[in-house]
């Protein structure tokens, strides 16, 4: 958009430090799109030929089964019941557990200080890990020098645990931790539901308007940069049908960079009977 601005101010020989350009936001609309169409499988520059997956949703899409390290901890709680009579003991154990996610771009795009993409983590923890994740993490990232997502993580067991006579029981809590470091590619899609954007240029000595740029082709004005795409295979929004051509009130942003943090993945309590090694009692999770 200061592209073709800065054109205008060329041919009228104007300076451009001599003025303010101000771009209005509310005529243009961001939506995550949802596996384009025609998006191209794409190679990680680290070698790895499946390193971006074709997305199955808005927002991200991950290296296979790679980036993910599993990272745990133990605590032990022992029931001894040394009386002549089978003992029946209350277990309880609550933790509070935190996660942060940090998300990095090297290729997007910004409006000043703010970007507009989306990303997601949806079941990346199943297969040989035996770990699963099963809601959808979604980030909605607003921040053009990245940012990072904190939550809490309530961890809960309550049950009964009954200790033969004569013997002692042991229950290990186990907790996992899964670091994460993906790389992700995301669509945003920019539109101009109005057909048109103006573009007001001010002169700084006074405040005084006096120039206005209208776009009405986005192609034209942020067809240079390198991460955007246009094609008229794809649908121009979700409220409206494909247009027979291109018609410039549209166009599609990517995004590439990463994921990293640590997830709260997983908690195990195995009880075991320590007096009678060959007696196992089970796991609960």
């Amino acid at each position: 958009m200061l592209h073709s601005s800065f054109n205008c101010l060329q041919r009228l020989r104007w300076k451009k430090h001599h003025f303010n350009i101000e771009v209005p936001q509310n005529y243009y609309v961001f939506e995550d799109v949802s596996n384009p169409k025609d998006m191209p499988q794409q190679q990680h520059h680290g070698g790895n030929n499946n390193a971006f997956t074709n997305p199955q949703q808005s927002g991200m899409s991950v290296v296979g089964n790679t980036g993910k390290n599993a990272e745990s901890v133990t605590i032990d709680t022992q029931f001894k019941n040394d009386t002549e009579r089978e003992q029946t003991y209350k277990f309880r154990f609550e933790k509070n557990r935190r996660q942060e996610m940090t998300v990095s771009f090297q290729k997007g795009f910004t409006f000043g200080t703010e970007t507009h993409f989306k990303v997601g983590l949806p079941q990346i923890f199943g297969g040989d890990t035996e770990l699963e994740f099963g809601a959808n993490t979604e980030y909605q990232v607003t921040n053009s020098k990245g940012q990072t997502f904190e939550e809490s993580v309530v961890m809960e067991a309550t049950s009964d645990i009954t200790v033969a006579r004569n013997s002692c029981y042991v229950a290990d809590v186990k907790l996992e931790d899964l670091r994460v470091m993906k790389p992700f590619r995301s669509t945003t899609r920019m539109r101009i539901p109005e057909g048109y954007a103006p573009v007001y240029i001010k002169r700084k000595s006074d405040g005084k308007q006096v120039f206005v740029y209208v776009v009405r082709n986005l192609k034209d004005v942020f067809g240079h940069c390198a991460s955007v795409k246009t094609s008229t295979a794809a649908a121009p929004g979700v409220d409206g049908a494909p247009p027979p051509r291109y018609d410039g009130t549209w166009l599609d942003f990517i995004t590439e960079g990463y994921v990293e943090g640590t997830f709260v993945s997983k908690h195990q309590i195995l009880l075991r009977n320590v007096s009678d090694p060959t007696e196992g009692v089970g796991d609960q999770e």
